[in-house]
Formats: C-alpha cells, sequence, structure tokens
C-alpha cells in the first residue's frame, strides 16, 4: 500500500492534565488556519512559545493529535505550546504550507499581550514532513525568502529563536540511494516516484524530474549565519525517512551556520514516529537546550 493510500485515523493528544487551554483560533481566514494553545499549569506573567508542527507527508494531519505529546511534556517546563492546522498537499500546493507556518509566527508575535507570549522566545518544532517545514520556514526567515502576504500582520517579524526538528526530510531525491547505502528496506515500494508522498509535494512528478525544485525546497540552500539554532533528531532504523537526511543536514548546517549553534542525537535502532523519541533523556536534552539558547 502506498503512503497515500493508508487509512488516517485521527488520535488525539492527551490534554487532560492542562488547566488553560484555547482552541480553534484563528490565525487568518480559511478552515484550515486555526490553531490550539495549551499553557503550563504554573502561571507566570509570559511564557516562551513552542509551535509544534505535526507531519504527515503534508498529505495527513490535524493540530492537537497525538504527535504533539512530546511537546506538550515542556509545558511543565513553562513553555506554551502552539498547535496549528496547515494545507494539506492535496488542498493547497507546496509552499503554502510555509507561508502558513510563517503567519502563525507573525500572529504569536502580534497576539503577545493577550495570550502571555513572549515574543523574544518563539521556537519552532517539527516532526517528520513537519520538521522539514520548521527548518526550511526559520531558514528562509532568517534570510527574507518565502514571504507572502498571508495573514493580517504583514509588517511583523517572522524569524524564531530556535528550532527543534525530528526525523525530517529535507533532500527529496536521495531517499532511494541512502536506504541502499544504510541496508534499510523502505517502507514505502513508491519511494523516490511521482506517486510517493515526495512526489505529492512537486505536483505529481518524481523527485528526480525537479532538481531546481529539490535546491529551492531544501533548508540547507538558505543556512547562514543568520539562522537560530538547530537541533536535529533521528533514529537510525527509520524506514520511511533515512537518518542521512538528518545527519547529512547536520553536516551542511556546520558548514554554512555558526557551528555552535548545531546540535543532533541519532536515536540507535529508534524508529520513524514520536513514540521512540518520548524518552526521559530526550526530553532532558531538548529542555537544557532551550534553556540554554532562550536564556
Amino acid at each position: 500500500m502506498k503512503f497515500i493510500e493508508r487509512d488516517y485515523q485521527f488520535e488525539p493528544a492527551d490534554v487532560s492534565g492542562i488547566d488553560k487551554q484555547y482552541h480553534d483560533v484563528a490565525y487568518m481566514a480559511g478552515s484550515r488556519h486555526t490553531l490550539d494553545i495549551y499553557y503550563p499549569n504554573v502561571p507566570r506573567e509570559t511564557y516562551p512559545v513552542i509551535i509544534d508542527i505535526y507531519g504527515g507527508g503534508l498529505y495527513f494531519g490535524e493540530k492537537s493529535s497525538h504527535k504533539l505529546q512530546n511537546s506538550l511534556a515542556l509545558t511543565e517546563a513553562g513553555y506554551v505550546v502552539v498547535s496549528p492546522n496547515y494545507s494539506l498537499i492535496w488542498q493547497a500546493p507546496f509552499p503554502t504550507q510555509i507561508y502558513e507556518m510563517k503567519a502563525v509566527i507573525r500572529w504569536v508575535r502580534a497576539q503577545a499581550k493577550q495570550y502571555q507570549f513572549d515574543p523574544e522566545r518563539i521556537v519552532l518544532s517539527g516532526e517528520s514532513s513537519g520538521a522539514h517545514l520548521a527548518v526550511l520556514t526559520a531558514a528562509t526567515a532568517s534570510v527574507n525568502k518565502m514571504w507572502s502576504d498571508f495573514g493580517d500582520y504583514l509588517t511583523v517579524d517572522d524569524t524564531v529563536a530556535a528550532v527543534i526538528a525530528s526525523y525530517g526530510p529535507y533532500e527529496f531525491d536521495t531517499f532511494a540511494a541512502q536506504f541502499a547505502v544504510l541496508g534499510i528496506d523502505n517502507k514505502y515500494a513508491e519511494t523516490g516516484t511521482a506517486g510517493s508522498f515526495e512526489g505529492q509535494m512537486f505536483n505529481q512528478r518524481a523527485p528526480k524530474d525537479v532538481p531546481e525544485l529539490i535546491r529551492e525546497y531544501n533548508p540547507a540552500t538558505y543556512f547562514t549565519p543568520a539562522m537560530p539554532p538547530l537541533m536535529l533528531l533521528a533514529g537510525t532504523a527509520d524506514k520511511v525517512v533515512p537518518v542521512l537526511q538528518s545527519q547529512n543536514l547536520a553536516v551542511q548546517a556546520l558548514n554554512s551556520m555558526d557551528a555552535k549553534k548545531v546540535t543532533w542525537r541519532w536515536i540507535n535502532d529508534a524508529n520513524h514516529g514520536p513514540k521512540d523519541f518520548a524518552t526521559p533523556a530526550i526530553y532532558e536534552y531538548k529542555r537544557n537546550w532551550l534553556a540554554n539558547w532562550l536564556a
């Protein structure tokens, strides 16, 4: 079965222990342009913000799903977590989703006083395709690329203070070759074809046939010392997105960014998805890293 033929079932995040929540807040006009907000149970005057971008190959997904759980854990460290929806690839072509994420950032910064957000401490965190959105959004914002007129706060800054990217795809024409190097049988046989989840991003075209878009949609194209601090996480047993996607991006980041801003963890035997990354060690790693860069 192809990735895009899977039966998607929404599984909600467990937010029963969070006292203060907002749901379906509009960040711009449109049915897919709402977000949910979750606060720490310990009140403060202002809160640093984690904008969590869910994955699903840009083909499936919904805000406040179970994939939000790893970010929600950071409410215990004092972070507000914002979970936005965005247009899926069959609803709007790429890079619409980048424009939407920048509209979310501008909305968060513009609404800082009303919602007690700290506008200087906004973090993007994404998993799988959401990781790609997070890194590409931050990278292009840092060099004033991929700007759009989405949303109501067009003069507001759309840069962020840090990025956490978990098992994301970044160089879309190299999946098959990387799986071969790793000796891993990829989960989806259509990988690299027009019918793959990568192919949907390129308007049902095989990644190898659109080299100019491969470069345009690769976050590394926009890496400079202006890029905010970047944490990369990936699992060595991933059969959906090869770990080499993250490892190669780390090398490119070290070469093009301020090297001290780049950190990574490759989790032995971890598979694709949030389950193998929901550990106390990874939570502490994120918390300490964020505390250092957002101090």
